[in-house]
């Protein structure tokens, strides 16, 4: 979810696909893949041995640390670049 609404928020101020991103559809069929990697990743993942007796994080300790938002984020950056290049904009029927 935290890089599926900028996605939509930037394609739609860039242009980007006549400013509709993701029809309905699209848009159910991506959130299903989403949950469905996340389950099956859950599904399989190996149990944490000795996890409840351990202490809870401080307050103000984050919980995602600087290198993960920053690698998701030039994830998302080199996809939609790969996916504005791969595939030219329509031709503007603006003014027709």
């Amino acid at each position: 979810m935290a890089t599926f609404v900028p996605t939509v928020l930037g394609a739609t101020v860039l242009g980007i696909t006549a400013g509709e991103p993701f029809p309905p559809p699209q848009a159910l069929w991506i959130h299903f893949v989403v949950i469905a990697s996340f389950g099956f990743a859950l599904g399989f993942d190996q149990g944490t041995i000795r996890l409840m007796p351990r202490r809870p994080q401080p307050r103000g300790e984050p919980v995602l640390t600087r290198p993960v938002p920053v690698t998701a984020g030039i994830g998302g950056l080199s996809a939609t670049a790969r996916r504005t290049r791969c595939r030219p904009c329509p031709p503007s029927t603006a003014g027709r």
